[in-house]
């Protein structure tokens, strides 16, 4: 939502979200597990809101064990946090968009 408010006034904000998204994918722990990682570059991973979703999801599918409940609890108050900033940033920029037809 904040890159949306921005995309209004810099229409380059659209091009970054490109980019960051695609960088996005490749930090995620899809296709690889996070232990083939290089040591230097694990922290890419650490810092992905989306690895702790798919380690959990690994580690039921694949190992048969139990997620980890805090790493859903932080993700989630992350979501929340960022949701709601975004809402806020939203709604108070809105009143200044131009409508275009």
């Amino acid at each position: 939502m904040v890159f949306c408010a921005g995309n209004v006034y810099l229409r380059d904000v659209g091009f970054l979200v490109d980019i960051l998204l695609l960088l996005g994918f490749y930090v995620t722990p899809v296709f690889y597990d996070v232990a083939t990682v290089p040591r230097r570059w694990r922290w890419l991973v650490d810092w992905n809101p989306m690895s702790p979703l798919l380690r959990s999801q690994r580690d039921v599918l694949m190992n048969h064990t139990a997620p980890n409940w805090s790493q859903f609890g932080i993700v989630s108050a992350l979501a929340i946090a960022t949701f709601l900033a975004g809402i806020t940033v939203f709604n108070r920029s809105s009143g200044r968009f131009v409508d275009e037809i």
